[in-house]
């Protein structure tokens, strides 16, 4: 069965809700959605999304805050600068079982990557283009130009996951195709790799990292607007006023009985007005004089009138805790703990320590993904050289949050690796690989400082079979003579 690009509709919030399930596609509709998206607020957003989401989940990063603030510390923390180091290995392994660096065919690698990766701001730029293709698009397809033979790669380019389509092999699996307009076409397997993120036999185009996220981030921008209006109604309160017309009537009913005051009750043109009338006339000049006072004038109340105001100040405290929980939805909806977002409040140091330590290890699959896509790339790049070798990249573990547990971390494996070289088991490339990336080490260095740090941190061992004492010392404390004030008593036990 092909596998479809839209998946059915589920929406757990109702009908009424903003429940969309994130989908690949674009069709005639979009452009008639994305129009009503800007004249009609959250209703067009929402009918967009029933087109497009996946694509409006790559907007979401750049005008929702939580989205913003989800990817920079994704990146940040995966993908720092100097955190990855391609290097080029072959099929020796050293006595860890790691395969053993080439030197000169490294040397190749880091003359030769930052020219292909330079069009998206170098080695990192172009893993922070991937992570995003996967954070949004579920995938993060790349194709690579060779150039002439023997001249390695002659570029490399990302392209959009969801100009992407697959369709059934005849002799087994799927074969990737891109539309850009018109009619699919097939890509060629060999320079094209769709990298998908969490993908399976049904749907082969992968899931996005953000995908769960779309319904709560929409949800957030529709309370927002709400939010927005409760606080203007805080600030700038509805009046509301209390006119004695009952009053007034029975003044113009009293005085109209006497023929004298008739001219007190006309209108602007001069026509006479019943009591009835009079009143209400004087009612539609007071509701036009409140209407037309800004909040920050001073009103004057005509007496026997009662003014107020109508504050919603003290129903906001009744919504901080529903706000809260709806922010803390969202945070995991992000695949972010509170303590990432700046959640802080009623937790300890050690809490927040340890959210972010988990937040570490979740990221280590998405850069491992990532990593995958550069080292296929100068794999292929060394292969088109005719070297013999292929691609690692060795990433730097993320560093801890406490500067102290760091700077220990890195002395326990800057023992660890000297403690391997001295004993034997791995040379002295890698321990320069470890310490200080892939560049080469002075040997006779490498050994006097292997030889201090060993000694001063490795414990010796207690000796449990000491050797006989051939040369006993002097006893400077001889055994007290019988007789003498210090010796015991006779027969004292």
């Amino acid at each position: 069965m092909l596998p479809t690009t839209r998946p059915e509709y589920i929406n757990a919030y109702g009908a009424t809700g903003l429940g969309i399930v994130p989908r690949r596609g674009w069709d005639t509709n979009t452009e008639r959605f994305l129009l009503a998206a800007q004249t009609s607020g959250v209703e067009g957003i929402r009918l967009w999304s029933l087109t497009a989401p996946n694509r409006l989940l790559r907007y979401l990063h750049a005008s929702h805050e939580y989205f913003a603030l989800a990817r920079s510390n994704d990146l940040a923390l995966g993908f720092a600068p100097g955190d990855t180091n391609v290097v080029a290995v072959g099929n020796d392994k050293d006595l860890r079982g790691r395969n053993i660096i080439d030197r000169n065919a490294t040397a190749v690698l880091d003359a030769d990557l930052p020219r292909l990766f330079a069009p998206y701001g170098g080695l990192l730029g172009f893993q922070h283009l991937c992570y995003d293709a996967f954070a949004w698009g579920g995938a993060s397809p790349v194709e690579i130009v060779p150039s002439v033979r023997g001249r390695g790669l002659e570029a490399v380019y990302p392209f959009d996951p969801l100009t992407c389509l697959f369709a059934e092999d005849p002799a087994g699996g799927y074969v990737l195709k891109q539309s850009q307009g018109g009619q699919p076409k097939e890509l060629d397997a060999q320079w094209c790799r769709y990298n998908a993120l969490w993908p399976d036999r049904d749907n082969p185009y992968g899931k996005p990292k953000l995908a769960q996220a779309l319904t709560p981030g929409l949800r957030d921008i529709a309370n927002q607007r709400r939010a927005d209006d409760a606080f203007d109604t805080a600030v700038w309160p509805q009046k509301w006023a209390n006119f004695p017309l009952q009053t007034l009537y029975q003044f113009a009913l009293e005085s109209l009985k006497d023929p004298l005051n008739s001219g007190m009750f006309t209108d602007k043109d001069g026509r006479q007005l019943s009591a009835a009338d009079w009143a209400l006339a004087q009612f539609d000049a007071f509701a036009k004089v409140l209407a037309g006072q800004s909040q920050e004038k001073t009103f004057i109340k005509l007496e026997g009138a009662e003014l107020g105001i109508l504050s919603g100040a003290g129903a906001l405290a009744a919504l901080s805790d529903p706000l809260k929980a709806q922010r803390f939805r969202l945070y995991a909806s992000l695949d972010q703990l509170p303590a990432m977002m700046g959640e802080t409040d009623g937790g300890t140091q050690a809490y927040a320590v340890s959210q972010y330590n988990i937040t570490r290890h979740k990221l280590e699959t998405v850069r491992h993904i990532v990593n995958g896509i550069v080292e296929w790339v100068a794999s292929e790049h060394l292969r088109l050289l005719g070297l013999p070798f292929r691609a690692r990249a060795d990433v730097r573990p993320m560093a801890p949050l406490d500067a102290l547990v760091e700077q220990q971390a890195r002395a326990i494996e800057r023992t660890n690796v000297l403690g391997d070289y001295v004993v034997g088991l791995i040379d002295s490339d890698t321990v320069g690989e470890v310490l200080h990336g892939h560049n080469p080490v002075d040997v006779g260095k490498l050994d006097a400082m292997a030889a201090i740090v060993v000694k001063a941190t490795v414990p010796a061992l207690p000796n449990t079979n000491p050797a006989p004492n051939t040369n006993p010392a002097p006893n400077t404390n001889p055994a007290p003579k019988p007789g003498s004030e210090q010796a015991p008593p006779a027969g004292a036990a």
